[in-house]
């Protein structure tokens, strides 16, 4: 009985050694340290063209990250998935008064694809999940027309610059 219970407390150390590990070395946590990074270049620049033009250059996986930090720094808890790509669709989570939500974040120079956020509202449907579509791009007539009637709420311009300033009231349920 004692062999069995050192054999499992060995393990359990092992495996957890192994997972801080993972998430200390990845790509997770080169993208990060990325993202933060410029998060706090962002903090000094006051001309929102510029953070844009920022926020438009950096990594994608990296935008994701710094969607998250930016997201806890506003007090939510928020994490990504487990990968970059193949993650059907879902960029990472945030949890709203006890409710698990949907995020999707896009990197776009020019106008976003209404396309995209369809097929975002299709998913959040799906897994009846409230959603948030935070992007770098124009927001055109179309792709607010995707997202109304549905559970997804975008953020950009104004409302982005907000999300990614430390010291903004932002909410998103705003």
């Amino acid at each position: 009985m004692r062999e069995e219970y050192i054999f499992l407390s060995v393990s359990l150390a092992v495996f957890l050694a192994a997972l801080i590990i993972r998430r200390l070395t990845g790509i997770h946590a080169e993208k990060r340290r990325k993202a933060r990074k410029i998060y706090r270049e962002l903090q000094t620049i006051e001309d929102p063209a510029e953070r844009f033009r920022i926020m438009r250059r950096m990594d994608a996986y990296a935008f994701e990250e710094l969607v998250i930090h930016a997201l806890r720094k506003h007090g939510y808890l928020s994490w990504h998935g487990s990968r970059y790509s193949g993650d059907g669709g879902i960029d990472g989570y945030v949890l709203i008064h006890g409710h698990i939500s949907l995020l999707q974040d896009k990197r776009y120079s020019h106008d976003i694809n209404p396309s995209h956020v369809s097929a975002f509202a299709l998913l959040c449907r799906r897994r009846r999940k409230t959603g948030y579509f935070i992007h770098t791009g124009r927001t055109r007539k179309a792709s607010w027309e995707a997202a109304r009637n549905s559970m997804v709420r975008i953020i950009s311009g104004e409302r982005l610059l907000l999300l990614i300033d430390k010291n903004s009231n932002f909410n998103l349920e705003d």
